[in-house]
Protein backbone atom coordinates (compact mmCIF):
# COMPACT_ATOMS: atom_id res chain seq x y z
CA UNK A 1 0.00 0.00 0.00
CA UNK A 2 1.47 3.35 -1.01
CA UNK A 3 1.98 6.25 1.34
CA UNK A 4 -0.68 8.39 -0.37
CA UNK A 5 -3.31 5.68 0.07
CA UNK A 6 -2.38 5.28 3.74
CA UNK A 7 -2.65 9.03 4.34
CA UNK A 8 -6.06 9.11 2.61
CA UNK A 9 -7.17 6.17 4.76
CA UNK A 10 -5.94 7.85 7.95
CA UNK A 11 -7.71 11.12 7.15
CA UNK A 12 -10.89 9.25 6.23
CA UNK A 13 -10.81 7.24 9.47
CA UNK A 14 -10.36 10.39 11.54
CA UNK A 15 -13.16 12.27 9.76
CA UNK A 16 -15.47 9.27 9.92
CA UNK A 17 -14.85 9.12 13.67
CA UNK A 18 -16.09 12.71 13.98
CA UNK A 19 -19.05 11.95 11.69
CA UNK A 20 -19.90 8.81 13.66
CA UNK A 21 -19.78 10.75 16.92
CA UNK A 22 -22.22 13.35 15.59
CA UNK A 23 -24.57 10.61 14.38
CA UNK A 24 -24.25 8.87 17.73
CA UNK A 25 -25.29 12.03 19.57
CA UNK A 26 -28.36 12.41 17.36
CA UNK A 27 -29.20 8.72 17.69
CA UNK A 28 -28.74 8.80 21.46
CA UNK A 29 -31.24 11.64 21.87
CA UNK A 30 -33.92 9.62 20.10
CA UNK A 31 -33.03 6.18 21.47
CA UNK A 32 -34.72 6.35 24.86
CA UNK A 33 -38.18 7.10 23.50
CA UNK A 34 -38.87 3.44 22.73
CA UNK A 35 -38.97 0.20 24.70
CA UNK A 36 -35.80 -1.59 25.76
CA UNK A 37 -36.30 -4.34 23.18
CA UNK A 38 -36.39 -1.78 20.38
CA UNK A 39 -33.43 0.08 21.87
CA UNK A 40 -31.27 -3.03 21.56
CA UNK A 41 -32.44 -3.73 18.02
CA UNK A 42 -31.98 -0.08 16.97
CA UNK A 43 -28.51 0.09 18.51
CA UNK A 44 -27.45 -3.06 16.69
CA UNK A 45 -28.80 -1.80 13.37
CA UNK A 46 -27.18 1.61 13.87
CA UNK A 47 -23.75 0.13 14.57
CA UNK A 48 -24.09 -2.42 11.77
CA UNK A 49 -25.03 0.18 9.16
CA UNK A 50 -22.25 2.55 10.20
CA UNK A 51 -19.64 -0.17 10.16
CA UNK A 52 -20.79 -1.33 6.71
CA UNK A 53 -20.59 2.25 5.39
CA UNK A 54 -17.11 2.66 6.90
CA UNK A 55 -15.80 -0.55 5.36
CA UNK A 56 -17.35 0.10 1.94
CA UNK A 57 -15.73 3.53 1.75
CA UNK A 58 -12.47 2.11 3.09
CA UNK A 59 -12.68 -0.58 0.43
CA UNK A 60 -12.92 2.10 -2.26
CA UNK A 61 -9.93 3.97 -0.82
CA UNK A 62 -7.49 1.14 -0.10
CA UNK A 63 -9.20 -2.08 -1.19
CA UNK A 64 -10.48 -2.88 2.30
CA UNK A 65 -7.16 -3.28 4.08
CA UNK A 66 -7.58 -2.47 7.76
CA UNK A 67 -4.69 -1.56 10.03
CA UNK A 68 -4.82 -0.91 13.74
CA UNK A 69 -3.91 2.75 13.28
CA UNK A 70 -7.05 3.27 11.17
CA UNK A 71 -9.14 2.10 14.11
CA UNK A 72 -7.07 4.22 16.51
CA UNK A 73 -7.72 7.34 14.42
CA UNK A 74 -11.41 6.47 14.19
CA UNK A 75 -11.60 6.33 17.99
CA UNK A 76 -9.46 9.47 18.27
CA UNK A 77 -11.93 11.33 16.02
CA UNK A 78 -14.81 10.26 18.28
CA UNK A 79 -13.02 11.46 21.42
CA UNK A 80 -11.78 14.67 19.83
CA UNK A 81 -15.30 15.65 18.79
CA UNK A 82 -16.56 15.03 22.33
CA UNK A 83 -13.67 17.04 23.79
CA UNK A 84 -14.22 19.98 21.44
CA UNK A 85 -17.94 20.05 22.29
CA UNK A 86 -17.19 20.09 26.02
CA UNK A 87 -14.63 22.89 25.67
CA UNK A 88 -16.97 24.96 23.49
CA UNK A 89 -19.75 24.63 26.08
CA UNK A 90 -17.39 25.82 28.84
CA UNK A 91 -16.21 28.74 26.71
CA UNK A 92 -19.79 29.68 25.86
CA UNK A 93 -20.80 29.68 29.53
CA UNK A 94 -17.72 31.72 30.46
CA UNK A 95 -18.34 34.31 27.78
CA UNK A 96 -22.04 34.42 28.56
CA UNK A 97 -21.44 34.93 32.28
CA UNK A 98 -18.70 37.48 31.77
CA UNK A 99 -20.19 39.67 29.06
CA UNK A 100 -23.86 38.97 28.48
CA UNK A 101 -25.24 38.74 32.01
CA UNK A 102 -23.86 42.13 33.04
CA UNK A 103 -25.87 43.88 30.39
CA UNK A 104 -29.04 45.23 31.96
CA UNK A 105 -31.84 45.54 29.43
CA UNK A 106 -34.04 47.56 31.77
CA UNK A 107 -31.76 50.58 31.53
CA UNK A 108 -32.48 50.93 27.86
CA UNK A 109 -36.23 50.59 28.16
CA UNK A 110 -36.95 52.92 31.08
CA UNK A 111 -39.15 55.96 30.54
CA UNK A 112 -37.63 59.38 30.82
CA UNK A 113 -39.16 61.44 33.63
Amino acid sequence: MSLIIQIKSLIFSFLYGIFFSVLLDIFDKNLYRVRIRYQIINSFIFCFINSIIYFFILRNINEGIIHIYFVVLLIFGIFLKSYVVKISKVLYKTIKNKYLLHFDKRKHFTKNN
